[in-house]
């Protein structure tokens, strides 16, 4: 009888940490400092490698602090393209269209990430993409949230045509206090709580 791993210690591909050294620098920031205290080693950081989903979480929220940048996930996500998906994003790229793209995303995210969830809902017309963290509650998530949001519009801009907005981009989480580079990213409604 196989043991099973506790449903709490996620992975994520190491691909996830592309441009984070980068943003951080960028932002004032001593990006080996906030990984030392992630405790990640140069051979996790390996793209192909996996690592603990929780501690991915942890140096996002620490990176924030450590430069003062609340939006530091949201611009992060500017430094990461669909080659972080690794086959995943090599799968959303062959899809015939957007909506398959998005399907083939939602069905595959596991690959590349085992702590969140993806979700596509078509109504009226209208469709509706959610990222939510298996881990709300228990590990801080709000520049996860902010960086899965800017990858998001990134794919979709990718996908379909380089100035799209969507109408609305809804955040679990408070207005920050400043709200341009959300508006600059996004460039539509912003929706908080």
């Amino acid at each position: 009888n196989q043991q099973r791993r506790p449903m709490n210690n996620y992975l994520v591909r190491a691909a996830s940490m592309e441009g984070v050294r980068a943003t951080i620098a960028s932002l004032g920031g001593d990006a080996d400092a906030v990984f030392r205290r992630a405790g990640l080693t140069d051979q996790e950081l390996d793209p192909q490698s996996w690592l603990s989903y929780d501690r991915f979480l942890t140096l996002l929220e620490d990176a924030a602090r450590a430069t003062h940048c609340p939006p530091s996930g949201l611009l992060l996500s500017g430094q990461q393209g669909i080659n972080a998906l690794g086959p995943v994003g090599f799968v959303i790229q062959q899809a015939p269209d957007i909506r398959s793209a998005l399907l083939e995303l939602t069905r595959h995210f596991v690959h590349h990430n085992q702590g969140a969830n993806v979700d596509l809902r078509v109504n009226k017309g209208i469709a509706q993409w959610q990222f939510s963290c298996k881990l709300q509650g228990r590990f801080p998530v709000r520049q996860q949230e902010d960086l899965a949001a800017g990858i998001g519009i990134n794919l979709m801009r990718l996908l379909s045509i380089p100035k799209w907005s969507p109408e609305a981009v809804h955040f679990p989480h408070a207005p920050p206090e400043n709200l341009r580079p959300y508006r600059r990213v996004f460039d539509c409604r912003l929706v908080f709580n």
